[in-house]
């Protein structure tokens, strides 16, 4: 019984550690990606298209985080150490496309795609 108690905990505290991580690199990537829109025509007097994009933003990286999260998920069982790193590991890999990305289209203006016209 006592074994169970003790997986049951890690369990719980690696959701919330995965949680927390997912919501700080939602944040962080979209923070990263802030130079997309220095190169998109945005009216200043009008809330509305600001809005939609910054919705857009935070909606499209955090859905990138998201798909980082949760295979994670399924694994919170794995001892603390183990699991921290191998949960981290897909966040850095993001962070750095995104920033790869946005240095390539600054000076290409086209994104790292796997598809061609």
């Amino acid at each position: 019984m006592l074994f169970f108690q003790r997986v049951l905990s890690r369990v719980r505290n690696h959701s919330k550690w995965l949680t927390c991580l997912f919501l700080l690199n939602s944040v962080l990537l979209s923070l990263l990606a802030l130079p997309y829109t220095s190169w998109m025509d945005l009216p200043e007097d009008k809330w509305l298209p600001l809005s939609y994009i910054i919705t857009t933003q935070i909606g499209l990286f955090g859905l990138i985080a998201l798909i980082c999260a949760l295979p994670f998920f399924l694994l919170t069982w794995l001892p603390t150490k183990v699991f921290r790193i191998l949960a981290s590991l897909p966040f850095v890999i993001a962070i750095f496309g995104v920033v790869l990305d946005t240095q390539i289209y600054n000076q290409f203006r086209i994104h790292i795609s796997g598809f061609y016209a």
